[in-house]
């Protein structure tokens, strides 16, 4: 849960870039793992999400 809760910390720094200075098509992987991270901190528990 932690590891998945750092990971979606970096990947919503990661998502801001892709947008602000690329294509917004290269932010789609970087938010579909984003979305997975927040997915596995909500069900696991008290977290950042849930």
């Amino acid at each position: 849960m932690y590891a998945a809760g750092g990971i979606a910390i970096i990947m919503v720094g990661a998502v801001y870039y892709h947008l602000m200075h690329t294509p917004v098509a290269e932010a789609i992987p970087a938010f579909v793992v984003l979305i997975c991270c927040g997915l596995i901190v909500n069900r696991r528990g008290t977290g950042i999400i849930g």
